[in-house]
């Protein structure tokens, strides 16, 4: 008779030493890059009303708002009055406030369990496709992590 697998459905966690090992890098290597937020998320569109200290992000992009007009991602600041169907029934703004666009990206942070970080397979996946935008990785390092994920979601 057959062993039921325990581990079915439960998620992997990696610590630093062993996600370094799968992007094949040191451990102070990755310790520095998460330190710094150098791991980030690819950069979209972010919306907060004038009230608001929190920045969320935009469903749809301010060049469709502004009717074909030309907008600069450069642009630090992009103030719009109008709205969208998402953002008339946000919950966190009040309809009267302007709101506030912003073109970046958000850092990729691990788990934190007590003071050690932890990693799931997905946010390991998510950093080697961030230092491959950023340049840090070559086309064929990035297919041999990524080879390295699906084999571990395998396990």
């Amino acid at each position: 008779m057959k062993q039921p697998d325990l581990m079915t459905g439960v998620d992997r966690h990696f610590g630093t030493t062993e996600t370094a090992e799968f992007l094949g890098r040191s451990k102070q290597w990755m310790y520095y890059c998460v330190r710094h937020g150098k791991f980030a998320y690819p950069p979209v569109w972010h919306v907060r009303s004038t009230h608001s200290k929190t920045w969320h992000q935009c469903a749809d992009t301010p060049y469709e708002k502004l009717r074909g007009k030309f907008v600069s991602v450069d642009e630090p600041d992009l103030v719009l009055s109008t709205l969208s169907e998402n953002e008339r029934g946000m919950d966190w703004r009040n309809p009267a406030d302007t709101l506030h666009y912003r073109y970046f990206a958000d850092p990729i942070k691990p788990m934190l369990v007590g003071r050690r970080r932890r990693y799931s397979l997905p946010i390991i996946r998510e950093i080697a496709l961030s230092c491959y935008r950023q340049g840090n990785f070559k086309e064929d390092e990035l297919k041999g992590v990524l080879a390295k994920i699906m084999l571990a979601e395998v396990e």
